[in-house]
């Protein structure tokens, strides 16, 4: 009962529409009959499907707008919802035919799923800016989530474990010279006794061109699969929506062994990319350049650099180095030619913490595109919209200036 309580989980995550896989045959049982396995499929549009035979065969689609299939036999279903057929003939006789029939149902988009700058970039290790990207967690049943930028449907940027709730695509820069895409090599097996993954390998090497990052490599089976995966860092400024798709572990629920219920074999099973999410712009935290790390600015002027796209600045000073609400002294910054400029006038930091003369507090400096999703900050909702810089400190003098 708990494996169909998954199986519905897992349905719900796609639309509420989930194929369970078949064993049945077409074609009759003679030993030179055509057994096509699955005899039938339900998937979700752009969905994928690898289909088997007892034999040699050719594999064709009878529709002129079915979707396609390799001749490896992994069908990619279209994008408009209706019944199709993918043909299996015999190689050394093409009087011999058998049909499987594909159902592409409507919906299934991911529920929830959603992308935005990340807020705290920088203090979460991505200086030059991420985007996050975070869905729900419906089945313990997912091996892996393959995460697809908008601006290619073809390849993953990535493929990472089922466990993991989301994922940060960011615009660090690649770590070998001359290196334009990254490239990961995925291979995933499960034991057909249990459904357990036995093997969960990624091979990461970097290329210098750009001539693979539409090749939609991919081979699935009925417990293996490899797939590669190829990622360029996003530029400060790049606009781009996110997909994801899920691979699962399956059984066939008709042939379940008594007693207790257990089945009798696992396949994978490789669902629909969902919708895509809004469009979100990358924006790069900006830089600070003065004053330097451990100075007090008796000016009050505080500078960074701009970022792309960006057209809002604020800067935080804080008692604590978690920018707790309750600890800020916030004001605005303006761009001043390349750079960003912030004026706060001491008296106004010392009023602010008057108990804190003579000890550290700390600053930095955020930046907002103002259309579109703002980031969604990690460590406190009221920061939500900025995207923030790293953070400097300095010792608040013992007394004020006085007027000035």
């Amino acid at each position: 009962m708990g494996n169909l309580i998954r199986v519905a989980a897992v349905a719900a995550l796609l639309g509420g529409v989930v194929w369970i896989a078949g064993c049945s045959t077409s074609g009759g049982l003679s030993g030179n009959s055509i057994i096509i396995t699955p005899p039938s499929s339900l998937l979700m549009p752009g969905g994928g499907q690898a289909f088997t035979s007892n034999m040699p065969v050719g594999w064709s689609v009878t529709e002129l707008d079915g979707g396609g299939i390799t001749p490896s036999g992994f069908y990619t279903a279209p994008v408009t919802p209706g019944t199709y057929h993918v043909v299996a003939t015999r190689l050394d006789d093409t009087s011999k035919k058998a049909t499987a029939t594909i159902t592409v149902a409507s919906g299934g988009t991911v529920a929830g799923l959603t992308a935005t700058p990340m807020a705290d970039a920088v203090l979460q290790g991505y200086p030059d800016g991420a985007n996050l990207l975070r869905w729900p967690f419906l089945s313990d049943r997912v091996i892996a989530w393959f995460i697809y930028r908008d601006t290619n449907l073809l390849a993953p940027i990535a493929v990472i474990p089922g466990s993991l709730l989301d994922y940060e695509d960011s615009a660090s820069p690649l770590p070998q010279f001359g290196t334009a895409m990254e490239t990961v090599d995925v291979d995933i097996a499960i034991d057909p006794q249990t459904g357990r993954v036995v093997n969960f390998d990624l091979n990461t090497t970097y290329e210098p061109s750009l001539l693979n990052l539409h090749n939609s490599e991919m081979s699935l089976g009925a417990q293996t699969l490899h797939l590669a995966c190829h990622r360029v860092p996003l530029a400060p400024g790049e606009i781009c929506g996110y997909r994801i798709q899920v691979l699962y572990e399956e059984y066939d629920v008709g042939n379940l062994n008594d007693p207790g219920g257990f089945p009798d074999a696992y396949r994978l099973y490789l669902g629909n990319q969902s919708g895509t999410t809004d469009r979100v712009t990358l924006t790069a935290p900006p830089e600070l350049l003065s004053p330097a790390g451990g100075q007090f600015p008796p000016d009050g002027v505080y500078r960074a650099t701009q970022s792309p796209d960006a057209w809002s600045y604020i800067i935080q000073v804080s008692s604590t180095s978690s920018f707790s609400p309750t600890t800020l002294f916030v004001a605005n910054a303006t761009p001043n030619g390349a750079s960003v400029e912030a004026a706060i006038d001491p008296n106004a930091l010392f009023n602010r913490f008057a108990s804190f003369a003579g000890r550290t507090l700390y600053w930095r400096i955020g930046a907002r595109v103002d259309t579109g999703p703002h980031p969604a900050p990690l460590t406190d909702p009221n920061q939500s919209g900025w995207v923030f810089s790293e953070l400097r400190f300095f010792t608040l003098p013992e007394f004020p200036p006085g007027p000035g």
